[in-house]
């Protein structure tokens, strides 16, 4: 997907469309800098294109800079982008800004979502992140997880491993470590043959996930969704380092 994007963006530079997909890949991978540029240059090209600021919203959510991403999200809201893509966006803002009661109502908005995934997300998402702020509810939001994601289930759709993902983001963010890679490293095992791992993936750029980045695990979490070859041919996410074949991000 790298090498096309480059070509298409050499092929057309002010393609305001293709520079904002191509920030999207690069956000997605820890390029966040990069992407930022990349995606002011297509929104100076191209701003009245909905998915243009769309991915502007995107991309600045991804970098953990949400009042930008808010305020692109409302402007792709009027320009009609629907409400199903903008939802991780909103409540991604309402984590970082200790709201996680608003978290949730925003999950029924993700597309494609399957009644018993949204319920099995929705309500460990809401243990977890009460016990964020109430250290008396950290037992229940632990013992949680063999309950609603217990050994076995499978994740037969995109949503259903985005939902499982979002969960173990949701035990990083508590500081439950282990936890959160136990539980992401079932969603990649569950996701069948057929559905690509990165459905399954967490998306660990955010601020509120750097000690999950840190750890030891991290490098092979990423072998597992197929992630290293990437880095290694187009240089490591921001703030970490790639030698010798080992990834370490500060």
């Amino acid at each position: 997907m790298e090498a096309h994007y480059r070509r298409a963006t050499a092929l057309d530079p002010n393609d305001g469309w293709i520079k904002a997909q191509y920030s999207w890949l690069l956000a997605a991978m820890g390029h966040q800098r990069e992407a930022l540029q990349e995606v002011s240059e297509a929104y100076t090209m191209a701003p009245a294109n909905p998915w243009v600021v769309f991915f502007v919203a995107f991309d600045y959510s991804i970098a953990g800079l949400d009042t930008e991403a808010l305020k692109y999200a409302s402007l792709a809201a009027q320009l009609n982008v629907p409400s199903a893509p903008l939802a991780p966006i909103r409540a991604w803002a309402a984590v970082r800004a200790g709201q996680y009661a608003e978290y949730a109502k925003y999950l029924k908005d993700y597309s494609g979502a399957g009644e018993e995934d949204l319920a099995r997300a929705s309500e460990l998402t809401q243990l977890v992140y009460s016990a964020v702020t109430d250290p008396a509810k950290r037992q229940a939001a632990l013992a949680a997880r063999a309950r609603l994601y217990p050994r076995g289930v499978t994740f037969d759709t995109a949503p259903a491993a985005t939902f499982c993902a979002e969960s173990a983001s949701a035990y990083a963010v508590l500081g439950a470590i282990d936890m959160a890679y136990d539980l992401q490293n079932q969603c990649v095992d569950q996701t069948p043959a057929g559905l690509s791992k990165s459905n399954a993936g967490i998306t660990p750029w955010g601020p509120e996930m750097r000690a999950f980045r840190q750890d030891k695990r991290f490098q092979p979490l990423l072998t597992r969704i197929g992630a290293m070859p990437y880095f290694e041919k187009y240089g490591p996410p921001d703030d970490c380092d790639l030698k010798d074949g080992t990834l370490t991000c500060r």
